[in-house]
């Protein structure tokens, strides 16, 4: 399967360029395991080429190949790395050549996207909250703070049924009350579609 996957995608001829970064996004959809690729590539280049994967090795290889020594298999540093390897291989196509030495620049730039009408009115999402922020507040005020069951766990037995009870019809009411929050969700469609 990625023997056939490579081929119909014609990905040799990005690999015989050494463009990492588009065989990528064609196997991938887009740069997804990017950095590890062109970590494994330079580790694996450099032991074929005969040297080491240390930092000392790549600095090595750097001062040997007339590049800047700075340690970080980078672009150029891949680029000799690829020429190297070719040279190694000896019999190359006309097909195999290095790949440009990109630095890659991210543009950031909002886009507008026109809304023909919102999703949601304003009168109904107001009305939504007003009917629901009750529900949010009962729940975080009976379940949500860890204060409130260590009080209850200091508790006189009777006080603690107490607000037992109390809990229990809060929980009824809201069983019984989202009957009408389906309700009220369905009329919302209804004023949506409308």
């Amino acid at each position: 399967m990625p023997i056939w996957y490579w081929t119909s995608r014609d990905l040799n001829k990005w690999a015989d360029q050494n463009d990492i970064e588009t065989i990528t996004k064609k196997i991938n959809g887009g740069k997804n395991g990017l950095a590890d690729r062109l970590d494994y590539y330079g580790r694996l280049a450099l032991v074929v080429c005969g040297y080491g994967v240390s930092e000392a090795e790549v600095r090595r290889f750097q001062a040997e190949h007339g590049l800047d020594v700075d340690g970080d298999v980078g672009p150029k540093t891949r680029s000799a790395l690829h020429k190297r390897l070719v040279e190694l291989g000896g019999t190359a196509s006309e097909s195999v050549r290095s790949s440009p030495v990109v630095e890659e620049t991210v543009v950031e730039r909002e886009v507008p996207v026109p809304v023909d009408r919102p999703v949601v009115t304003e009168k109904v999402e107001k009305e939504v909250r007003q009917k629901t922020n009750w529900l949010s507040s009962a729940f975080a005020t009976v379940f949500g703070t860890g204060g409130l069951l260590s009080y209850l766990a200091g508790m006189d037995p009777d006080a603690l049924i107490l607000v037992a009870g109390i809990g229990v019809v809060v929980i009824a009411a809201v069983l019984f009350g989202g009957e009408w929050i389906v309700r009220r969700v369905k009329s919302i469609r209804k004023e949506l579609e409308a």
